[in-house]
């Protein structure tokens, strides 16, 4: 007797079928997020990519524009940025300008990543976007306000920060501050991997909204001094 060599057609497609479901399965498997993050897990991933950082100084080169009515002006700043755990920031400009001396002031209390969890209580946002989280802040009231120059008053008129968040990288990537005047600022930031350990802005753009003038800049930062003596006295005054 001769047994056919011959398997079924319906048979192959079967076999096919199940192979492309485990494949499609493994995959989605590989590349789906956590499922069901909370704000404190995002974060905490937040906080694992500067790990280990307790101070840096960085200098930093910013290129500005600001408009007010007919008036229009390009400036170059240049300065230095100071952060010190937990949650100690500021940005020393070395000559502003008169007409740029509001937009640094805003710009010099925005903090950084690493601080704005002791600023803003935080709350998960909608979002349509699906390739971040959108976080929602409200100025903590009893904040420990230590930047330099932060202003209380500023905090009081403002009504919410939103801040997207990578869900793969776990990166700031852009924040809005939304005042009750109707005034914003927007900062789109480019983080990258310093050192090889900490996840640190390497460029920024910053766009200001605010009655009577508008003000966009784009900061880039150079080398950062990490893990160095930074005194408490120079986040004050």
């Amino acid at each position: 007797m001769r047994w056919s060599s011959r398997v079924p057609r319906g048979a192959i497609v079967a076999v096919f079928m199940i192979l492309l479901t485990c494949v499609i399965n493994s995959a989605a498997s590989q590349s789906a997020e956590p499922p069901g993050m909370t704000v404190s897990q995002i974060l905490g991933r937040m906080a694992q990519n500067t790990k280990g950082l307790t101070t840096f100084i960085v200098p930093f080169h910013m290129d500005a524009h600001v408009k007010k009515g007919m008036f229009s002006v390009h400036k170059s700043l240049d300065g230095t940025g100071y952060y010190k755990a937990p949650d100690k920031s500021t940005l020393k400009f070395t000559k502003v300008p008169s007409v740029f001396k509001d937009f640094v002031s805003a710009y010099s209390w925005v903090g950084t990543p690493a601080t704005w969890p002791s600023i803003y209580d935080i709350t998960l946002a909608s979002s349509s976007a699906s390739n971040v989280y959108e976080l929602r802040g409200t100025y903590k009231p009893g904040s420990t306000l230590t930047h330099a120059g932060l202003d209380k008053a500023a905090h009081s008129s403002l009504d919410h920060v939103l801040l997207d968040v990578d869900k793969q990288s776990f990166d700031p990537v852009r924040v809005v501050w939304v005042y009750r005047n109707g005034s914003t600022i927007t900062m789109n930031l480019t983080i990258a991997a310093i050192e090889g350990k900490y996840r640190l802005p390497q460029s920024e753009s910053e766009d200001m909204n605010v009655p009577g003038y508008h003000v966009t800049g784009v900061t880039t930062f150079g080398t950062y001094q990490t893990n160095v003596p930074v005194p408490d006295s120079m986040f004050s005054g």
